[in-house]
């Protein structure tokens, strides 16, 4: 259901973008649209990082097979986060 919703969402967010470019009264509908695109991008980004850090600290912590597969994506995520926050280089 919750696929299905997005999958909506996003399909009427792209429809209205499009449009937008050849009906010119939609033009003011596609910043509010990119604009809510946007939000919902970046909530998004902080639910996959969560969910991403609970499951490989979880991993980590347990010391089950595969743990240092674990440890290796958190550090990597964690410098990508870092380097993308920083923006270094």
């Amino acid at each position: 259901m919750s696929r299905s919703l997005a999958v909506l969402v996003a399909g009427i967010a792209a429809v209205v973008m499009v449009l937008s470019k050849f009906i010119v009264p939609m033009e003011s509908a596609e910043t509010t649209v990119a604009e809510w695109f946007n939000a919902m991008a970046a909530i998004a980004f902080v639910l996959g990082g969560a969910s991403l850090l609970k499951m490989n600290l979880l991993a980590i912590s347990a010391r089950g097979p595969g743990w240092g597969y674990a440890a290796v994506t958190l550090v990597t995520f964690l410098v990508t986060l870092g380097v993308g926050l920083l923006k270094v280089g």
